[in-house]
């Protein structure tokens, strides 16, 4: 990785963030107890939020500046079927302010840091859940200051976010004393499923602080439980001002891994069967997000492993998934598949028109697929036409 693809990959970031239909962007304004002032916030809402009941994880940063990013990262990388990132809630401050800002954790320490805590867990974090369609899973998103709080909180109220993002955090001896601080917590996350990626790179800011961070990384191998679900990273070919964004987009590929990436059809649990693949779905739902995560596509993607050679058995399981999933065009459409490989073509050729009708009320199907249908129907209904005669 070079410098010349990180600068690609914020030009990219600032194109898409201009393209506004990709989300609506809202302010939030929160009349502070804690500070005695009010408090601004950039809620960007994923495209489709008002048509939809649909809730969403959110993502919250306390750098301004890192909303752009953000919200066009998110959209680049859901928008194609919510992979490898399920679309969020991104929440950042809408500007600098100094009740908010990481920047002096350096000489306020813990009496600063726990401040902030206080504020996201009894006003901030209740207002986003009140006002907007959260799932409960919420990601925190720290760079340089922030990163050292997101580690601290990590520690000492871990309950506040499911996941912590620290891109290159600082570790100078007022800083919270995380490495002292990580020693005596770490073992107290048992049984609590939590994640953590961790970066920094080789810069000359960074310099100061790749001792410590190395041995952070050493109390982590030594100390970390298993519930705790960890990443580091070192990106010395970076910019500084490029880690940030190499970072989110690397740990919220690892956060959402299991919930966009498919079971292998030939893996372990797809060869139990649906009924595996629905109780593993349900497990990493409950245990794991804390939201529904959908077995479908595993379930679809088992059905085509038996299409060709087996596909009476094909036909059972995406028969299942059609009716798991009966607003579903890719279950229909597979549904249609094992008919047609059956010989059963007037089932294929209603099946498919089923498959059509749904589609045309999926607002963002691609053209592509609508084609697809289209042509699919057409061939099955020549096949019918042909067999009668």
């Amino acid at each position: 990785m070079n410098k010349t693809i990180s600068v690609f990959i914020w030009l990219l970031c600032c194109a898409l963030n201009a393209q506004s239909h990709a989300s609506t962007t809202k302010t939030l304004k929160i009349d502070s107890k804690i500070y005695g002032v009010t408090l601004d916030f950039s809620v960007s809402l994923p495209k489709g939020y008002a048509k939809s009941t649909q809730k969403y994880p959110l993502i919250f940063s306390f750098n301004h500046d890192g909303h752009s990013y953000l919200n066009g990262l998110n959209h680049w990388l859901s928008h194609n079927g919510d992979q490898p990132w399920l679309q969020t809630i991104v929440v950042t401050t809408a500007r600098y302010n100094k009740e908010l800002s990481t920047r002096d954790i350096y000489g306020q320490g813990q009496e600063k840091a726990d401040q902030l805590q206080n504020f996201l867990q009894q006003e901030l974090l209740p207002q986003l859940d009140r006002q907007y369609r959260t799932n409960g899973y919420k990601i925190f998103n720290g760079f340089f200051g922030s990163a050292t709080f997101s580690i601290y909180t990590l520690l000492t109220k871990p309950t506040l976010f499911n996941a912590y993002i620290a891109a290159s955090p600082t570790f100078g001896d007022t800083e919270l004393q995380l490495l002292k601080l990580a020693d005596k917590q770490l073992k107290k996350l048992k049984n609590l499923r939590r994640f953590l990626f961790i970066s920094s790179g080789n810069s000359t800011i960074e310099q100061p602080h790749l001792q410590r961070f190395t041995d952070l990384i050493t109390l982590l191998e030594q100390q970390a439980p298993e519930s705790l679900d960890w990443h580091h990273r070192r990106y010395d070919d970076l910019n500084y001002m490029s880690q940030p964004i190499f970072a989110v987009t690397a740990a919220t590929q690892l956060i959402f891994k299991p919930a966009t990436t498919s079971l292998r059809a030939t893996g372990k649990i797809a060869q139990q069967g649906p009924t595996a693949i629905i109780a593993y779905y349900k497990k990493l739902s409950d245990s794991l997000y804390g939201f529904d995560i959908s077995p479908q596509e595993s379930i679809d993607d088992l059905g085509h492993h038996y299409l060709e050679l087996q596909p009476a058995k094909a036909l059972q399981i995406f028969t299942l998934n059609a009716n798991l999933n009966p607003n579903s065009h890719w279950a229909l459409n597979g549904q249609a598949k094992a008919y047609e490989a059956l010989g059963q073509l007037e089932l294929a050729v209603k099946t498919q028109q089923k498959t059509l009708a749904v589609a045309g009320a999926d607002p963002d199907l691609f053209p592509y697929h609508q084609n697809l249908y289209n042509n699919r129907l057409a061939q099955l209904s020549a096949a019918l036409h042909t067999s009668k005669d």
